[in-house]
């Protein structure tokens, strides 16, 4: 009885609620709460029912137990989440050493980064949904559909990441990783289109040797067209300004019945259907038909035609001027193009003839079209004609012309006056197939405006076309076609058409010209071209580097590192007297970045044949000196399919493909590279890294298989990084 009494003495001496666990909740964050920050603050509360709450504690990611902050109302910062699933654990405990259960909650970190997607060739397919450039979860799998173009197939996804793959399904399902680089890659299959435009099928032409016209298109573009004429061997000759526009010189044709035959051909080796148009060829020398009005031929003969009547009412006068077998046509319409192409004229009958007018320049008219107009005589200076595309009527004056247009000199100065601004006057120096444009207002000082490469073609025995691409920073890219129509034989009126880079037209002016200057290149010193050559150059700042010049590019190549002075430019060279010569620049990589000019013009004076000074135009105070001599023919036109070794360490291999391997080390990094020779010693390889920075290297050769490079690094925003000069051998 003694014990029972004292056990329920105890019993009552026990708290209220003895042996009562407490409990923890967690308030922030929720169970499985997605977060875009990387750093997580929780907080929650506690209770207990029995003794005192004493702590509360906390595991993160499974990690040792730590004390909260706090004990009813607990919180926990500062802890960093990793991407995905992070999980954070607490419990509580009172006084008398009771713990509550463990309450776990789940914390997803949804990290977003960009991904690159990038389509080989750009036109050659899509992708869908297109992510580049979106934010992605890391971690999350994503699936992309490509879907070629016509004219292409799907070749495969390159996916450049630190587990690089490649992928042959156009279905490609990928899970999502820092620096995840994906391409699409597309294969072009689809064949060139071909037609010939002139001559036409079944027609006539009365003169040999013509300049036939071929129109070639493709969904990339065509690098070449073959012809045949009679069955004879195919010949891929044929030239073209704009890769759709081609023109083949001097067929000589047999008389009767002719057959030529075309194909197209695209940088992937896709090859068109043989086109093939046979025609007639009555030779023009023969006598028309007896008390005849119409001419035996049309050539060294120019026209008036006006009163012009078609769809649109009455058209400007114009003229028209003829060759053996190309034409001329100009109109004082300033708002008017020129136009001008081949031609083929036939007499019908003794007061009749037919005129087939092929237009070939400028680009915007040279559609490829051939139309066709019936001339009937009045007596043997005048006719009437009908045009058979718009129904027009207009009457013809022809008269004898003379040969006005100068043969092609070295060197030509012109000064033109625009009809709409008289007061703009621009001098124009020609010479070794390149220009350079004077502009200024009346007679004051002019300064160099524009400069480029340029050719020229006569038409007619009064008209010339003269195609002018411009190089110099502002213009670059930009082309004109100009039309000069000379009264006198060193006099006239032109038209110009100025094409942007992208083909659509920037201009139209007209006015007059005046030659100022003709002259034959003269003794001396200086070269007629600078081609070919190395010049190796010390500078007023006593730097030294060699420069070497392809056709129209050089490269410049300096192997101090620190003086950041190597590219790759365009230039034009112009020889302006016995001893002295223009020479103007504009580089074209790497970008510069501030430390060295993106164009410069240097006036060249001869003390020699091997050698002079240069003098800055923009600064005349700099003059360096420099050496001339023979560049060997070092630097491959591609570095397809062959491998280097570097000074840096490891080999590069070059694909066919447009991507290298560089392994060092026993690791292998990827890249896509272009490379382009710009000198006999000296080409550009551009690297595109799998994160988007650029790098720029300079190789110059010093024998077929050995060299230096100069590398410069800009990051995936284009920001100038650093630069590194080394050796390169071994090239095979």
């Amino acid at each position: 009885m003694k014990t029972y009494l004292f056990l329920r003495a105890a019993a009552v001496l026990l708290p209220l609620g003895a042996g009562a666990k407490p409990t923890v909740t967690v308030t922030s964050p929720k169970n499985n709460a997605s977060l875009t920050t990387g750093i997580l603050a929780a907080a929650g509360t506690a209770k207990s029912t029995g003794a005192p709450l004493s702590a509360v504690y906390y595991s993160f990611d499974g990690g040792q137990w730590t004390l909260a902050t706090g004990t009813t109302n607990w919180s926990v910062a500062g802890l960093s989440l990793t991407p995905g699933t992070n999980s954070l654990s607490v419990y509580a405990t009172d006084t008398s050493h009771a713990a509550s259960a463990t309450n776990k909650v789940n914390i997803i970190y949804a990290v977003e980064i960009a991904v690159s997607v990038t389509i080989y060739p750009t036109n050659g397919g899509s992708v869908t949904p297109d992510y580049n450039g979106k934010l992605l979860q890391i971690g999350d799998r994503y699936k992309m559909t490509a879907k070629a173009a016509n004219g292409f197939k799907f070749y495969g996804w390159g996916i450049f990441n630190p587990n690089d793959a490649f992928v042959t399904n156009p279905q490609l399902s990928f899970p999502m990783q820092s620096n995840l680089s994906i391409h699409a890659l597309f294969l072009d299959i689809g064949r060139p289109l071909c037609v010939i435009t002139y001559p036409a099928v079944k027609h006539s032409v009365s003169n040999s040797p013509i300049n036939a016209t071929v129109r070639a298109s493709d969904n990339v573009g065509v690098t070449a067209v073959g012809y045949q004429l009679n069955g004879g061997g195919w010949n891929t000759n044929a030239t073209s300004a704009d890769g759709t526009n081609w023109s083949i010189a001097s067929l000589t044709l047999k008389p009767g019945a002719n057959t030529l035959q075309a194909y197209a051909k695209d940088a992937a080796g896709n090859v068109s259907l043989t086109n093939s148009v046979q025609f007639n060829y009555v030779a023009g020398t023969q006598p028309p038909p007896t008390g005849s009005l119409a001419p035996a031929s049309l050539s060294g003969l120019a026209a008036e035609v006006v009163g012009a009547t078609g769809d649109n009412g009455i058209e400007s006068p114009f003229q028209i001027s003829f060759g053996v077998s190309t034409f001329a046509q100009n109109t004082a319409d300033t708002n008017e193009t020129f136009v001008a192409g081949n031609y083929s004229y036939t007499v019908l009958s003794s007061n009749t003839a037919q005129l087939l007018l092929t237009a070939v320049a400028p680009p915007t008219e040279a559609d490829g079209t051939t139309t066709t107009r019936i001339l009937v005589f009045t007596n043997s200076t005048t006719c009437v004609f009908t045009n058979d595309s718009d129904a027009s009527v207009g009457y013809v004056t022809f008269s004898n012309a003379p040969s006005f247009v100068p043969s092609t000199s070295s060197f030509i100065t012109v000064r033109s006056v625009d009809s709409s601004n008289p007061q703009m006057i621009m001098t124009t120096v020609f010479g070794a197939g390149v220009f350079t444009n004077y502009s200024g207002f009346g007679t004051a000082s002019q300064a160099a405006s524009g400069w480029g490469t340029c050719s020229v073609q006569q038409f007619s025995p009064l008209a010339a076309v003269l195609r002018m691409n411009y190089t110099n920073d502002t213009d670059a890219g930009m082309i004109n076609y100009t039309e000069t129509s000379f009264s006198t034989t060193n006099a006239g009126t032109y038209c110009s058409l100025g094409l942007e880079e992208s083909g659509d037209a920037a201009y139209i002016s007209a006015g007059t010209f005046t030659i100022l200057r003709t002259a034959s290149p003269q003794a001396g010193n200086a070269p007629a071209s600078i081609t070919g050559k190395t010049a190796n150059v010390s500078s007023p700042d006593s730097r030294r580097f060699s420069v070497s010049f392809g056709d129209c590019t050089y490269t410049m190549f300096d192997s101090n590192a620190n003086d950041e002075n190597s590219n790759v430019a365009d230039y034009t060279y112009m020889k302006t007297g016995a001893n002295t010569a223009l020479l103007v620049s504009t580089t074209v990589m790497p970008p510069s970045d501030g430390s060295n000019s993106s164009m410069g013009a240097q006036v060249l004076t001869f003390t020699s044949s091997g050698g002079g000074t240069a003098v800055s135009a923009d600064d005349p105070s700099k003059i360096s000196n420099f050496t001339l001599s023979t560049a060997n023919n070092y630097a491959p036109t591609s570095l397809a399919g062959k491998s280097l070794n570097s000074s840096s360490g490891g080999a590069i291999k070059f694909g066919d493909d447009g991507t290298l391997t560089w392994t060092k080390s026993g690791q292998t990094y990827p890249a896509d590279y272009t490379y382009a020779q710009y000198s006999p010693v000296g080409g550009m390889m551009v690297v595109y890294h799998s994160d988007g920075s650029l790098s720029f290297v300079q190789l110059q050769f010093t024998g077929a298989t050995a060299g230096s490079w100069y590398q410069t690094d800009y990051d995936n925003t284009g920001t100038f990084e650093d630069v590194s000069v080394g050796t390169f051998t071994n090239l095979k």
